[in-house]
């Protein structure tokens, strides 16, 4: 059942957060344009641990996501968000298209890092699912070729008000 994922950056395991990603709805780009605030969720040394590797990374102060249409209806462009002195601004880019999940082989929205992203996070992969009972949130699993990150580490994307339309 979806409900055991926390609606917050609150505590939950990484076996609901993995479950609730195999549960997730249908995806479509459409979910994803628009403006994104992130959290990271599951126990608690994620929650601890997951911004410290995102500030190594080069991403201190992550604070969502943002994506927008290109010419192609099949791939969004995106960025993420990083929040500095109560602004918004741009860090790593990104792209996202629905393809097969490694986890499950299952449609999801894929996104991936590529050049002028740093190497580090060509390397990175997310996966998302929408949460059925939490419109406008999506469980992603974030994955790279290290081997703690394998497995999927989970956070939240959460849509915010106004901005589904945003290019």
């Amino acid at each position: 059942m979806i409900a055991r994922v926390p609606g917050s950056a609150s505590s939950g395991t990484l076996a609901d957060l993995r479950a609730a990603f195999a549960e997730g709805g249908d995806v479509s780009l459409d979910l994803l344009v628009g403006l994104h605030r992130a959290a990271f969720v599951g126990p608690g040394w994620w929650r601890y641990a997951g911004p410290a590797i995102t500030r190594l990374g080069g991403m201190p102060s992550w604070w969502g996501k943002r994506f927008w249409s290109t010419t192609r209806s099949d791939v969004l462009d995106g960025e993420n968000v990083l929040e500095r002195d109560g602004r918004m601004v741009p860090s790593h880019p990104m792209q996202a298209q629905v393809a097969a999940s490694r986890f499950d082989g299952r449609p999801a929205l894929v996104i991936t890092y590529p050049r002028p992203a740093p190497w580090t996070w060509r390397q990175v992969t997310d996966e998302l699912r929408p949460l059925a009972d939490a419109p406008g949130t999506l469980v992603g699993l974030t994955v790279t070729s290290a081997p703690v990150l394998r497995a999927g580490l989970p956070f939240l994307l959460r849509r915010e008000p106004g901005t589904a339309a945003a290019a």
